[in-house]
C-alpha cells in the first residue's frame, strides 16, 4: 500500500513538473524523486492496525505499559449486548483455557489470552465504576491493578438496581497465573476485594 501511494505521489510530482517545464524529465530524475519519497516515508512512524475480533464484546481498548517498570499490557473489554451477570461477592477471577464459564467460550479466545475480572467490595462505591490504568508486577507473587474512578451512580437509580464496580480485562496467557491481586486507586487508596 505504501509503495502504491509512493508511486502515485511520484507520478503526480513528475506530471506537475512536466507541465511547468517544457524540458522532459529523465528516468534518472524520476528515480531520484521516488527515492526521496521513500526516504520521507521511512522517517514517518508506523501506524498499527487494529484487529477485528468476532466477540459479543466491543472492540477492546488497548492499554500499554507506561510510567512503571514492571507493567503488563492489557485490553479493556466493553460489552455490546450487555455484560454478564454480576457476581454475588467481590473478588478477582482469572479465566484461562482450562477454567472459564461456558458462556464465555465464544466471546474470548482462550487459546491466545486469559481474562481477568475484578469486582470491588467497598459498599461506599455501590453504583460507581472504576477503569484499570495499569497492571503492575509488585513481586513474583503479587500484582497491583491501578484503577481510576470513572463514573458515579445515577442520582435517580434505585439502590437495588446498582451494582458493585467491576471490570473485565484481556491479558496475555499465563502472565497473571498464580498471582495475588491488590486493587488500588490512582490516588493510592486500596480497595476491598472481600
Amino acid at each position: 500500500m505504501k509503495k502504491l501511494r509512493m508511486i502515485g505521489f511520484a507520478s503526480c510530482f513528475v506530471a506537475v513538473a512536466a507541465c511547468g517545464n517544457s524540458e522532459e524529465v529523465t528516468e534518472e530524475e524520476e528515480q531520484e524523486t521516488v527515492e526521496e519519497v521513500e526516504e520521507e516515508e521511512e522517517e514517518e512512524e508506523p501506524v498499527e492496525e487494529e484487529e477485528d475480533d468476532d466477540d459479543s464484546a466491543t472492540e477492546p481498548t488497548a492499554v500499554s505499559p507506561t510510567d512503571h517498570d514492571d507493567t503488563i499490557e492489557f485490553q479493556h473489554v466493553n460489552w455490546i449486548l450487555g455484560s454478564p451477570d454480576y457476581y454475588a461477592e467481590a473478588g478477582v477471577w482469572l479465566y484461562t483455557e482450562d477454567d472459564y464459564p461456558d458462556d464465555y467460550e465464544n466471546t474470548f479466545d482462550f487459546d491466545e489470552e486469559d481474562v481477568l475480572v475484578y469486582q470491588i467490595g467497598d459498599e461506599e462505591y455501590l453504583g460507581h465504576s472504576f477503569r484499570a490504568q495499569h497492571i503492575i508486577i509488585e513481586d513474583e507473587d503479587t500484582v497491583r491493578i491501578e484503577v481510576e474512578h470513572n463514573d458515579e451512580p445515577d442520582e435517580d437509580a434505585e439502590e437495588s438496581d446498582l451494582n458493585m464496580p467491576r471490570q473485565f480485562l484481556r491479558v496475555d496467557q499465563e502472565v497473571l497465573r498464580d498471582k495475588g491481586f491488590i486493587i488500588e486507586t490512582t490516588d493510592g487508596d486500596v480497595l476491598s476485594l472481600e
